[in-house]
């Protein structure tokens, strides 16, 4: 399976890396796998692991101070359409409990 979202989100790493130089072994390693990896995802891909964890941290770190409890309703998809949907949802949501 290509992992297409994964892939670009784990470039979008590797080229935060090359602007702030990872200052710990751990980083710098898995900057390094995944600036090497192909973006397939297999069942000991230590690559897709890592940005499946780091994606759901980011998205709970950015969203929830704004969005609280209602962050769990974003789900990823990598598409800003489904981002869009989800808002809307979200506001709706928001609108029936007033």
């Amino acid at each position: 399976i290509l992992a297409i979202n994964d892939k670009t989100l784990a470039d979008a790493f590797v080229h935060a890396a090359e602007n702030a130089k990872p200052s710990d072994p751990r980083t710098a390693e898995i900057i390094t796998r995944l600036a090497k990896w192909d973006g397939r995802a297999t069942a000991d891909s230590v690559e897709t692991s890592f940005v499946e964890v780091a994606r759901d941290a980011l998205v709970r770190n950015l969203l929830e101070p704004y969005l609280s409890a209602e962050t769990d309703l974003y789900q990823w998809r990598g598409s800003v359409l489904d981002f869009a949907r989800t808002t809307r949802k979200m506001a709706a949501l928001r609108l029936s409990q007033l």
